[in-house]
Protein backbone atom coordinates (compact mmCIF):
# COMPACT_ATOMS: atom_id res chain seq x y z
CA UNK A 1 0.00 0.00 0.00
CA UNK A 2 0.83 3.53 -1.07
CA UNK A 3 2.42 5.84 1.55
CA UNK A 4 3.46 8.96 -0.28
CA UNK A 5 6.99 10.71 0.84
CA UNK A 6 8.68 10.03 4.52
CA UNK A 7 11.70 11.76 6.06
CA UNK A 8 14.25 9.09 6.39
CA UNK A 9 17.23 11.34 7.25
CA UNK A 10 20.17 13.00 4.99
CA UNK A 11 22.40 11.51 3.24
CA UNK A 12 25.05 10.70 5.52
CA UNK A 13 23.48 11.34 8.88
CA UNK A 14 22.10 9.32 11.84
CA UNK A 15 18.55 8.67 13.22
CA UNK A 16 16.49 11.96 13.07
CA UNK A 17 13.03 12.99 14.55
CA UNK A 18 12.58 16.25 13.43
CA UNK A 19 13.32 19.03 10.91
CA UNK A 20 9.55 20.36 9.86
CA UNK A 21 8.39 24.33 9.41
CA UNK A 22 4.85 24.99 10.38
CA UNK A 23 3.02 26.83 8.04
CA UNK A 24 -0.02 28.36 7.36
CA UNK A 25 -3.23 26.49 5.68
CA UNK A 26 -5.81 28.83 3.99
CA UNK A 27 -8.99 29.19 6.10
CA UNK A 28 -11.57 27.10 4.76
CA UNK A 29 -9.15 25.65 2.59
CA UNK A 30 -11.32 22.71 0.56
CA UNK A 31 -8.36 20.29 -0.48
CA UNK A 32 -7.58 17.19 1.73
CA UNK A 33 -3.89 17.23 2.15
CA UNK A 34 -2.54 13.95 2.80
CA UNK A 35 0.90 12.77 5.40
CA UNK A 36 3.56 12.48 2.40
CA UNK A 37 2.28 14.61 0.05
CA UNK A 38 3.90 17.47 -1.56
CA UNK A 39 2.98 21.06 -1.06
CA UNK A 40 3.11 24.37 -2.85
CA UNK A 41 2.81 27.95 -1.28
CA UNK A 42 -0.01 29.59 -3.18
CA UNK A 43 -0.07 33.36 -4.15
CA UNK A 44 -1.57 33.94 -0.58
CA UNK A 45 1.57 32.39 0.95
CA UNK A 46 -0.40 29.57 2.58
CA UNK A 47 0.59 26.03 1.89
CA UNK A 48 -1.77 23.95 -0.40
CA UNK A 49 -1.12 20.28 -1.68
CA UNK A 50 0.90 20.65 -4.74
CA UNK A 51 0.93 18.88 -8.14
CA UNK A 52 4.29 16.81 -9.28
CA UNK A 53 7.01 18.34 -8.43
CA UNK A 54 9.38 18.76 -11.78
CA UNK A 55 13.04 18.63 -12.43
CA UNK A 56 13.31 20.49 -15.21
CA UNK A 57 11.40 23.75 -13.95
CA UNK A 58 9.93 25.48 -11.11
CA UNK A 59 6.23 25.53 -12.23
CA UNK A 60 5.39 23.42 -9.68
CA UNK A 61 6.88 25.44 -6.83
CA UNK A 62 7.19 22.63 -4.13
CA UNK A 63 8.82 23.54 -1.45
CA UNK A 64 8.41 20.07 0.84
CA UNK A 65 6.02 17.57 1.81
CA UNK A 66 3.13 17.02 4.65
CA UNK A 67 3.48 15.20 7.85
CA UNK A 68 0.76 16.45 9.76
CA UNK A 69 -1.12 19.38 11.01
CA UNK A 70 -3.34 21.71 13.23
CA UNK A 71 -6.78 23.26 12.73
CA UNK A 72 -9.99 24.69 14.56
CA UNK A 73 -12.88 22.83 12.84
CA UNK A 74 -16.57 24.14 11.95
CA UNK A 75 -17.28 23.25 15.87
CA UNK A 76 -14.83 25.14 17.46
CA UNK A 77 -12.82 22.18 18.82
CA UNK A 78 -8.84 22.13 18.18
CA UNK A 79 -7.79 19.48 15.94
CA UNK A 80 -3.86 17.39 15.36
CA UNK A 81 -4.38 15.12 12.59
CA UNK A 82 -1.45 13.24 10.12
CA UNK A 83 -3.44 14.61 7.50
CA UNK A 84 -5.53 17.71 6.59
CA UNK A 85 -9.54 17.63 5.81
CA UNK A 86 -10.42 19.63 3.79
CA UNK A 87 -13.51 21.72 4.79
CA UNK A 88 -15.52 24.73 4.54
CA UNK A 89 -15.59 25.20 8.35
CA UNK A 90 -11.88 25.08 9.26
CA UNK A 91 -10.02 27.76 10.16
CA UNK A 92 -6.69 28.89 12.22
CA UNK A 93 -4.95 25.71 10.16
CA UNK A 94 -1.33 24.99 10.09
CA UNK A 95 0.71 22.50 8.78
CA UNK A 96 3.77 20.67 9.57
CA UNK A 97 5.84 20.71 6.46
CA UNK A 98 9.40 18.84 5.69
CA UNK A 99 11.00 22.10 3.65
CA UNK A 100 14.61 20.75 3.55
CA UNK A 101 16.00 20.52 -0.02
CA UNK A 102 18.73 17.69 1.04
CA UNK A 103 16.37 15.58 2.79
CA UNK A 104 17.00 11.99 1.78
CA UNK A 105 13.11 10.82 1.79
CA UNK A 106 11.96 7.04 1.77
CA UNK A 107 8.61 6.72 -0.69
CA UNK A 108 7.21 3.38 -2.02
CA UNK A 109 8.32 2.68 -5.82
CA UNK A 110 5.73 1.30 -8.60
CA UNK A 111 8.21 -1.24 -9.88
CA UNK A 112 10.69 -3.92 -8.88
CA UNK A 113 14.15 -2.71 -7.96
CA UNK A 114 17.78 -2.63 -9.60
CA UNK A 115 20.77 -1.21 -9.02
CA UNK A 116 21.36 0.65 -11.70
CA UNK A 117 18.37 2.48 -10.59
CA UNK A 118 20.57 4.62 -8.26
CA UNK A 119 21.38 8.24 -9.26
CA UNK A 120 18.52 8.67 -11.82
CA UNK A 121 16.03 10.94 -11.87
CA UNK A 122 12.39 10.12 -12.04
CA UNK A 123 8.99 10.94 -12.13
CA UNK A 124 6.76 10.78 -8.99
CA UNK A 125 2.95 9.81 -9.29
CA UNK A 126 0.42 11.26 -7.30
CA UNK A 127 -1.81 8.36 -5.90
CA UNK A 128 -4.93 9.19 -4.03
CA UNK A 129 -4.70 9.68 -0.10
CA UNK A 130 -6.92 7.48 2.41
CA UNK A 131 -8.60 9.55 5.34
CA UNK A 132 -8.70 5.96 7.03
CA UNK A 133 -5.20 6.26 7.59
CA UNK A 134 -4.20 10.01 6.76
CA UNK A 135 -1.56 8.47 4.20
CA UNK A 136 -0.46 10.08 0.52
CA UNK A 137 -0.86 7.34 -2.38
CA UNK A 138 1.92 9.08 -3.89
CA UNK A 139 4.99 6.70 -5.40
CA UNK A 140 7.92 6.91 -7.25
CA UNK A 141 7.89 5.85 -10.35
CA UNK A 142 11.00 3.70 -10.16
CA UNK A 143 13.03 3.07 -13.33
CA UNK A 144 17.17 2.95 -14.52
CA UNK A 145 15.81 4.84 -17.93
CA UNK A 146 16.34 9.05 -16.53
CA UNK A 147 13.64 11.25 -16.93
CA UNK A 148 14.84 14.77 -16.69
CA UNK A 149 11.81 16.48 -16.17
CA UNK A 150 11.57 13.56 -12.98
CA UNK A 151 11.28 15.03 -9.28
CA UNK A 152 13.75 12.95 -7.48
CA UNK A 153 16.87 11.26 -7.79
CA UNK A 154 16.93 7.38 -6.47
CA UNK A 155 19.81 7.02 -3.92
CA UNK A 156 18.95 3.41 -2.71
CA UNK A 157 16.52 1.31 -1.50
CA UNK A 158 15.28 -0.05 2.26
CA UNK A 159 17.91 -3.72 2.42
CA UNK A 160 15.99 -6.27 4.98
CA UNK A 161 15.95 -9.41 2.68
CA UNK A 162 12.48 -8.62 1.44
CA UNK A 163 12.08 -5.15 0.66
CA UNK A 164 14.94 -5.54 -2.30
CA UNK A 165 12.58 -8.46 -4.15
CA UNK A 166 9.41 -6.69 -3.99
CA UNK A 167 7.73 -4.93 -7.36
CA UNK A 168 6.78 -2.28 -5.20
CA UNK A 169 9.89 -1.61 -3.18
CA UNK A 170 10.49 0.95 -0.06
CA UNK A 171 13.20 3.34 -1.81
CA UNK A 172 15.35 6.38 -0.84
CA UNK A 173 15.55 9.23 -2.78
CA UNK A 174 16.47 13.05 -2.70
CA UNK A 175 14.24 15.93 -4.56
CA UNK A 176 15.66 17.36 -8.00
CA UNK A 177 16.71 20.82 -7.84
CA UNK A 178 14.40 23.62 -8.69
CA UNK A 179 16.22 26.44 -9.63
CA UNK A 180 13.99 28.80 -7.93
CA UNK A 181 12.89 26.86 -4.72
CA UNK A 182 15.58 24.61 -3.85
CA UNK A 183 18.91 26.99 -5.12
CA UNK A 184 17.54 30.36 -3.71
Amino acid sequence: MAYGLRRAGKEGDGYNTGGFSEMRIADAYATNIFNGDCCELSSGNVIVSSGVPQGDDSADATIGFFVGCRYTDASGDLKWSQYYPGNAGNTDAYAFICTDPNVLIRVQGNASWAQDQIGVQNQLVVGSGSTVTGNSGWVVANSSSPDAAGGVFIRGVIKNGENESSSTPDLLVSFAPLASIWNS
